[in-house]
């Protein structure tokens, strides 16, 4: 848990120099699998996959600004060419005073949307959350973290 503290008081300073917290949430939100849900980070450089959780590949996409979205506008964009690889989904949504963890998601089973590009592919939250209602969970982000000061 010290990393994730670590990374969440960095966000803070990093919002107070001019809101720049959005460049740190990626890392935050795969952390927060680590430390929270047991995922094994992959090493640097493997395409498509953020890690391992269950045996299981899994892609962990983070979102700033929980207020200012509705989960029709939540996505996960992947490339096309990973798509395969990848078995499981994880969405983090990150804001001042709370984290939600929304998955993981059975890939498979999310109904999935092609850009007109035809290299992305988006899967939308309002669809993931179909396939699994209650995959949506809140964590206040003080009762994660405790202040060792």
């Amino acid at each position: 848990m010290e990393k994730l503290k670590r990374l969440i008081d960095i966000r803070k300073e990093l919002k107070k120099m001019g809101n720049f917290e959005n460049c740190i949430d990626g890392v935050i939100g795969e952390m927060f699998a680590i430390e929270q849900m047991g995922m094994i980070k992959t090493g640097s450089g493997t395409a498509g996959i953020d890690g391992f959780l269950n045996n299981q590949t899994i892609q962990v996409k983070t979102k700033g600004g929980i207020k200012k979205y509705k989960d029709s506008e939540h996505y996960i964009e992947i490339s096309k060419e990973h798509e395969e690889k990848i078995d499981l989904l994880l969405m983090i949504i990150i804001d001042d005073d709370k984290i939600i963890k929304c998955g993981p998601f059975i890939r498979i089973k999310c109904k999935s949307k092609l850009q007109s590009n035809n290299k992305k592919i988006r899967y939308y939250l309002h669809n993931m959350l179909k396939t699994n209602p209650s995959a949506r969970e809140s964590f206040i982000i003080s009762d994660l973290v405790i202040s060792h000061n």
